[in-house]
């Protein structure tokens, strides 16, 4: 769905990520995500994928 303030080509999906990374095999959730496709594709360097809060390993 997409609002006036949203860039043009915009896209959306979901993400499947595991709900414990040490499980990855373990139950999942859906992350939704965008993206924009660059203006300049000769330019790109790849996916880039941002998750901030995103889980970090725990003190060892």
């Amino acid at each position: 769905m997409s609002r006036p303030q949203d860039p043009p080509g915009r896209e959306c999906a979901t993400l499947p990520v595991p709900l414990d990374y040490r499980d990855p095999g373990g139950p999942r959730l859906d992350l939704a995500v965008t993206r924009v496709r660059s203006e300049r594709p000769a330019a790109r360097r790849g996916t880039l994928l941002v998750v901030p809060g995103a889980p970090r390993a725990a003190p060892g």
